[in-house]
């Protein structure tokens, strides 16, 4: 049950608790956010777009305060628990991906292109500065960074290049029938 006071969180009626319930056990077996979002609501404006359109919505609208631009526009930031909370954890009617799991989310992320990036900081020599900014770093622990050369605020005209790769396991299955049936094409090429 949600707890009282969270932006977007309420009482879960039945029906909402077996929808995330089927939505858990699809996300379970697929691993992953389905390309574009089931329908949940006719206010939710998020709907009809895919992955790379949703998150560039969410990074220009004012309403999300977990995620947003850095790097002057070339990275995008997220800080995981806010996200969880404020994104992940609303309901049925007002999700934004068809999963309530971060996890989900970044590997939509990979499969886009996006990398992780490692944020570097300058340390001090002194004790007392270091501490300080040993501190400061902890608290950026919880901010992840992804970077894609096709998702950039300046450029906006490349988002319809930011296209989604093939899974993993389909290119296993690719290269296993070549290797099983070299004579014939691979399933995933029929």
């Amino acid at each position: 049950m949600a707890a009282p006071g969270l932006p977007g969180q309420g009482e879960i009626v039945p029906c909402d608790t077996a929808i995330q319930q089927m939505e858990d056990e699809r996300d379970i077996r697929n691993g992953s956010d389905t390309h574009k979002t089931k329908p949940a609501g006719k206010d939710n404006r998020f709907l009809p777009l895919c992955f790379p359109e949703k998150l560039w919505e969410m990074l220009e609208s004012d309403q999300f305060r977990s995620i947003w631009w850095s790097e002057g526009g070339k990275c995008v930031a997220i800080n995981k628990d806010l996200f969880e909370v404020e994104v992940l954890g609303r309901g049925v009617c007002q999700r934004v991906f068809n999963t309530k799991h971060i996890r989900s989310v970044i590997r939509q992320l990979n499969l886009y292109g996006f990398t992780k990036v490692q944020r570097d900081f300058q340390r001090s020599a002194s004790l007392p500065e270091f501490l300080s900014e040993e501190a400061a770093v902890s608290a950026h622990s919880q901010i992840l960074y992804y970077y894609n050369p096709s998702f950039n605020r300046a450029h906006p005209w490349l988002l319809g290049t930011c296209k989604r790769r093939a899974a993993l396991k389909q290119r296993g299955l690719c290269a296993a029938g070549l290797d099983e049936r070299p004579l014939q094409k691979p399933r995933c090429m029929q």
